[in-house]
């Protein structure tokens, strides 16, 4: 049975190795091995330990490996997971929140401008909906 992307990250080390994976394949576009990991990991993981990661992680459509020899890529499912959490992990600071305030206020007299694009107000009711998503409103 094939393992599904939620049972593989329900493993905080799994999670982890994976969002070295991106961030690594990100910062160099070639695929990533398993020395590159256990160079880069907070915790101390054998180039082993983590191919096993990484063949469970490709079996659950998270990574694909290009050809035999080479290291891991990130796969559009994994970018998701990755996104998604560092959604969750984000907050503002309180200037932050106070200046998205100001634009989102200063919006409706944008939209009411003659020169306004058409699509703004649809533009401006995102935004707020947004906003109100990461100020918890």
């Amino acid at each position: 049975m094939m393992p599904t992307p939620d049972t593989v990250l329900h493993s905080k080390r799994n999670r982890e190795i994976l969002a070295d994976i991106v961030r690594a394949y990100v910062e160099t576009g070639e695929p990533i091995s398993s020395r590159v990991i256990s160079r880069s990991h907070a915790e101390s993981l054998s180039p082993a330990t983590i191919r096993n990661v990484m063949g469970e992680l490709e079996d659950a459509g998270m990574l694909y490996q290009p050809h035999t020899s080479a290291g891991r890529v990130p796969t559009v499912q994994a970018y998701r997971f990755f996104a998604q959490q560092a959604m969750e992990q984000a907050t503002l600071s309180p200037a932050d929140q106070k200046w998205i305030r100001t634009e989102l206020e200063a919006a409706p007299r944008l939209r009411k401008s003659p020169s306004a694009p058409p699509c703004i107000g649809r533009g401006v009711a995102r935004a707020r909906h947004h906003r109100d998503a990461a100020l918890g409103s």
